[in-house]
Formats: structure tokens, sequence, C-alpha cells
């Protein structure tokens, strides 16, 4: 949930609405639906970036790094993301799993509009203000293939001036 209110400009559009009323059942369905074999298809290691096998393996690739970053048990027989699909491309795929679309630069939001919104999630039952958004934003961004912080990119001499 939080993955897709991240790249949400406004958290009070229909799609925005629909995802907050989600309990944890609704959000963990369509990690039900994934057809391929993660053992089979990580032991081939590389598949065709436009297929729905390579579409699948990097899907099980950013959930595993997900739930590995959620304190997870690490496996690295399911690390196998493709270097081909671009830090848009991997937002947009953790971005059908919870059911939403954005455009919002990961890590750009306002924390007062964000604590608010999920205030109203079923997801997010206790006081949300003692949430550390940013904190998240920041280590999702270090640990997934999804943005990179603020500055990151930024030039040592840009970065003195």
């Amino acid at each position: 949930m939080f993955l897709g209110l991240n790249r949400q400009r406004s958290y009070d559009s229909y799609e925005m609405l629909e995802l907050l009323a989600k309990d944890q059942a609704d959000l963990l369905q369509p990690f039900q639906k994934c057809h391929t074999d993660p053992f089979k298809a990580l032991s081939e290691r590389k598949a065709p970036i436009k297929t729905l096998y390579g579409l699948e393996l990097q899907m099980i690739s950013l959930v595993r790094g997900l739930f590995e970053l959620s304190g997870g048990i690490v496996d690295c027989r399911q690390h196998a993301l493709d270097q081909e699909y671009t830090i848009s491309d991997n937002l947009n795929l953790y971005m059908i799993l919870v059911g939403v679309t954005g455009t919002n630069r990961f890590g750009d939001f306002d924390p007062k509009e964000m604590y608010d919104a999920l205030s109203k999630s079923k997801v997010f039952v206790k006081d949300t203000g003692t949430l550390d958004l940013v904190g998240w934003s920041l280590q999702m961004m270090e640990f997934l293939p999804i943005g990179f912080p603020e500055g990151h990119l930024v030039c040592y001499s840009e970065r003195r001036a």
C-alpha cells in the first residue's frame, strides 16, 4: 500500500480511496495469481524481457526483495532482477500488485498528507503519526530497484557548492 501511495500526487482519487479501503487479504490476493514456479524460473536465471515468463520472473524477484526488506528470510535463489527493466518499470510492476497507477517520483510526497491518507486505511490500524514514512522511502530506495534518494545522483562538485 505504501508503495502505491508513494507514487501519487493526490490521495483523494477514486483509485486511491479504493486502495485505502483494502484490507490485508485484499492486498495479498495478487500474489496468489502468479503462475510461474519461482524455483524453476530462477534456476534458468534469464527469460526474455517482453514475455509473460520474463515479466513474472521480474515480479518474483521484486516481491522477494520487498519480503526480505519487511523482515522475511533471505533466499538468494529468488534474486534474478533483469537489469533491462528500468526503475520506472519496476515501480509500475509494484503498482500492478496493489492495483493502482502513478507517475510521482518515488519518495516525493508530503508526509502529512500521507499520514492522513494512511489513517483511513484498514491496514494501518495504529496511530499513523508515529510512522517514519521518509525513513521507509529511503530504506526502500536503498534496497529495492525503485529510485534514488534526493541528491544521490548529483555530481560531487555540485554537492560541495
